[in-house]
């Protein structure tokens, strides 16, 4: 397990940059687990090989954090990505922009992809943008893309083809 800031007080900006891939193979990333904003920014591609990745995780209390996440591609095989799961009752945003294309592929039925997940206390807005194409595949019926569980607006925008070839897509 890597964790970037472990704090769950810290209300503090997590500033990550990779120039490069980021690629998480069987293991487990958590970019912060406190309340403060975070922006995560990938050269190139974001790859999750059956591991777990975790972007803003704190459930513990409200907090007013925001999320930005920019990569070039998404290309996830296996494993649960959740880019922002917090209880939050304040106007927030949480952007996940992939300059290029979006792509899952489900290994087993416990894979799951959420780009906002907490629902019992978050009004945060979603804006989405793949400026590619977004596919899903991989014959596993529990396996899920999940949008948003949030109360707040939510904006997707796809720039090339959306095409789902298992799972489900929520």
């Amino acid at each position: 397990e890597v964790n970037g800031q472990t704090r769950v007080s810290n209300a503090a900006l997590t500033d990550i940059t990779v120039s490069g891939t980021f690629t998480i193979t069987n293991g487990t990333y958590y970019h912060t687990k406190g309340e403060g904003n975070i922006l995560l920014t990938v050269g190139e591609t974001l790859l999750i090989d059956n591991g777990n990745f975790y972007g803003l995780s704190h459930t513990v209390a409200p907090a007013p954090a925001s999320a930005v996440f920019n990569f070039q591609d998404f290309n996830f095989q296996g494993g649960i990505a959740k880019f922002f799961d917090l209880k939050t009752s304040t106007v927030t945003t949480v952007i996940v922009n992939c300059t290029n294309n979006f792509e899952i592929t489900w290994e087993s039925n416990s894979d799951l992809v959420e780009l906002v997940s907490y629902d019992g206390n978050n009004d945060a807005s979603l804006d989405f943008t793949v400026g590619g194409n977004f596919s899903i595949t991989g014959n596993y019926a529990s396996a899920y893309f999940l949008s948003s569980k949030a109360g707040g607006d939510e904006t997707v925008a796809i720039s090339g083809s959306f095409s789902v070839a298992g799972g489900n897509a929520y």
